[in-house]
C-alpha cells in the first residue's frame, strides 16, 4: 500500500511537468520523426503542463544552454519570466537529477571561500540559487537537443530545468488519491486499485504566458 501511494504521488508529480495531450509523434515526452504514436493511456495526456508551456505554447519562454548550467545562463532563463522573477520565493527551479548535479559544482556555491559552511562541497546540496528554492526530481528526464524526450533513448543526453512562478499554476483536486481493494478468490490475490481526480491548470493564455520558463541542451 505505501509502494502504491508513493507510485500515485510520482504519476502526479510527472504530469504536472511533462503533460502534453498531443497523441502523435511529436509528444515532448514520445518524440520521432516517423516513429510510433504515444500510448493513448499514457498518464501525460491527461492536460498540457510546464515543459509544454515552453516548448510548444510559447518557444519564447525556453533558451538552449548549449553548456553545463552556470549561475550566468540559469539567470538569462530567470529573465524570461520578468517581473514574476522579482519575488524569488514565489518561483521554484525544478531541476532533473543530473542537471541538480551539476549545479552542486558551479564555482559560486561549491567551496567553503565562496560559499562559507554551506558549500556544497560539504554539504551534498544546494537549496536555492538567485533566491529561487531549486526541487530536484526523478520525474524530469534527459532529453535531447530540442529539449524534447526522445523515443531513442540514445538521444537523449541533455539536462534541463524549468523555472516557474507558482502562483501562476492552480492544481484542482476533485477526489484526493483513493485506495481501494477487492479479492479475487479464484486466484487467491488481492487487488489493489489506486486512483484520484486532478487538474492542473494556468492563469491566462498559454500562448502568450509569460511565468514559466525552460532552460534545455545543457550539458551534464
Amino acid at each position: 500500500r505505501a509502494d502504491c501511494n508513493d507510485k500515485m504521488v510520482q504519476a502526479m508529480d510527472n504530469v504536472i511537468i511533462n503533460g502534453d495531450t498531443t497523441t502523435g509523434t511529436t509528444n515532448i515526452n514520445y518524440y520521432l520523426t516517423g516513429g510510433s504514436n504515444i500510448g493513448s493511456t499514457n498518464k501525460v495526456l491527461i492536460f498540457d503542463a510546464l515543459r509544454h508551456a515552453c516548448l510548444v505554447d510559447n518557444t519564447t519562454q525556453k533558451s538552449a544552454l548549449a553548456a553545463a548550467a552556470t549561475s550566468a545562463n540559469i539567470r538569462t532563463v530567470i529573465a524570461l519570466i520578468g517581473k514574476y522573477g522579482t519575488r524569488p520565493s514565489s518561483c521554484a527551479l525544478i531541476a532533473d537529477p543530473w542537471l541538480y548535479l551539476s549545479l552542486l559544482a558551479i564555482a559560486e556555491v561549491i567551496t567553503v571561500d565562496k560559499y562559507g559552511p554551506s558549500a556544497t562541497i560539504l554539504t551534498g546540496e544546494i537549496g536555492k540559487i538567485h533566491g529561487i528554492p531549486i526541487i530536484p526530481t526523478e520525474e524530469l528526464g534527459k532529453t535531447d537537443t530540442s529539449g524534447y524526450i526522445n523515443q531513442t533513448a540514445g538521444s537523449n543526453t541533455k539536462g534541463s530545468f524549468i523555472i516557474v512562478h507558482t502562483p501562476s499554476w492552480v492544481k484542482g483536486i476533485k477526489r484526493e488519491v483513493k485506495m481501494e481493494a477487492d479479492r479475487d478468490v479464484q486466484k487467491q490475490q488481492t487487488i489493489l486499485v489506486i486512483s484520484s481526480r486532478m487538474a492542473f491548470k494556468n492563469w491566462g493564455t498559454l500562448s502568450s504566458q509569460d511565468f514559466t520558463a525552460l532552460g534545455y541542451n545543457a550539458t551534464v
